[in-house]
């Protein structure tokens, strides 16, 4: 992979993950950076990369679908 193939994603937690292309993450990838989609600190360009993988791969909408709940259900017990 060449450097101009590849971008960073950095957050909250200070991980910092390599994606495969600009336009390609694993399904590592996406679940190293469920928390910050869900906190909303996931920068734009990278949001635009998680949710083109979560509309392709099944399992990991699942999981982020699972999580959104859970996220969900305990902000209501607040």
């Amino acid at each position: 992979m060449d450097h101009r193939d590849s971008i960073m994603l950095s957050f909250r937690r200070g991980c910092f993950i390599e994606l495969k292309t600009a336009y390609e993450m694993s399904c590592h990838q996406f679940r190293e950076c469920i928390r910050a989609f869900i906190d909303k600190e996931l920068p734009v360009n990278e949001r635009s990369v998680f949710l083109t993988h979560s509309e392709e791969c099944d399992d990991c909408h699942n999981e982020l679908q699972g999580m959104q709940l859970v996220t969900a259900s305990l902000n209501n017990c607040k």
